[in-house]
């Protein structure tokens, strides 16, 4: 499944990829996507958090790549981290545990839907304090902030807390 926001490129991209018969390509807003447990989920724009849709959307074993960006100019592009989420255990998307690490830094342009406006001076505080390289797991059990949470938002924690199992990526 493949979310384009602009429907030219997703009109392309949905011609292109139609002889794959386990490929679907919508136009529209990839964050309100409605979808199935995937195995892999792979976002190609610069976010403040990890959406808890594209959490919930996460098979046992699930993994996500996303860019957690702070904006650096009004041109639409983001600098921050690439970042490796994988859905840990089984059990309701409430109980599930989100291990998580820093791949590489990343620049890309923002995801028109993902950016909460006021997670985006923490963002940058957590990407040019160095906090992020303490970054362990996503957690989704919100209700208070505590001294691990790198980046503290109303869907979800970055935290430093480990998850209670760790998987090779």
């Amino acid at each position: 499944m493949a979310s384009e926001v602009n429907a030219e490129l997703a009109a392309r991209a949905k011609e292109n990829l139609s002889s794959y018969g386990n490929v679907t390509v919508s136009a529209g807003d990839g964050i309100a996507l409605q979808s199935v447990a995937c195995d892999a989920i792979l976002i190609n724009a610069g976010v403040t958090h990890p959406p808890r849709a594209w959490l919930d959307h996460l098979a046992e074993g699930g993994r996500m790549i996303v860019p957690i960006t702070m904006a650096v100019s009004s041109t639409g592009l983001g600098k921050g981290v690439m970042l490796l989420v994988r859905r840990e255990g089984a059990g309701p998307s409430s109980d599930a545990k989100y291990s998580a690490r820093v791949l590489t830094m990343v620049a890309i342009y923002s995801c028109s839907g993902g950016r909460d406006p006021e997670l985006e001076p923490l963002v940058a505080k957590v990407l040019t304090d160095g906090a992020w390289t303490k970054l362990r797991s996503v957690r989704v059990d919100t209700d208070e902030k505590t001294d691990t949470c790198i980046l503290h938002g109303n869907e979800m924690c970055l935290s430093a807390t480990e998850t209670a199992q760790k998987n090779a990526a």
